[in-house]
């Protein structure tokens, strides 16, 4: 059985995996920092040194990627606004449409009232004008 998710819930989601993007993004770039720093004092080519350039590059690879996601968060972000936007002005639309509708039927049958009244009304105008 599938579970489909609310609008609340995907937003809760959307915003606690921003959260974490950004973590993993500020830990990168403290592990970066650190690697930097610790490299610059280990002599070229010793396995230690070796260790903490692969680690400074690991962690410089998982921060793009993050900053990558944190993008695509945002560009999902502003295409569920433009998308929610697009649904609330065709809804007003097609309500305003029915009400028009609705005015026009209204409308149409005080016209059609009116009409029927000014018939009969020169009938009996006719009627009299015949009658002298």
């Amino acid at each position: 059985m599938k579970s489909q998710l609310g609008a609340d819930e995907v937003e809760t989601a959307v915003e606690i995996a921003e959260e974490i993007v950004e973590a993993v993004e500020k830990a990168a770039e403290g592990v970066e920092k650190v690697a930097e720093k610790l490299a610059e004092d280990l002599p070229d080519g010793g396995g230690f040194r070796k260790a903490v350039d692969f680690v400074e590059q690991a962690a410089e690879i998982v921060n793009k990627d993050a900053h990558k996601l944190g993008d695509l968060i945002d560009k999902v972000q502003e295409a569920e606004e433009k998308v929610e936007d697009y649904v609330e002005c065709v809804v007003e639309s097609a309500i305003n449409h029915e009400h028009h509708k609705e005015d026009n039927k209204e409308n149409g049958s005080q016209n059609e009232k009116e009409d029927i009244a000014k018939e009969e009304e020169e009938e009996e105008n006719g009627n009299d004008t015949r009658k002298h």
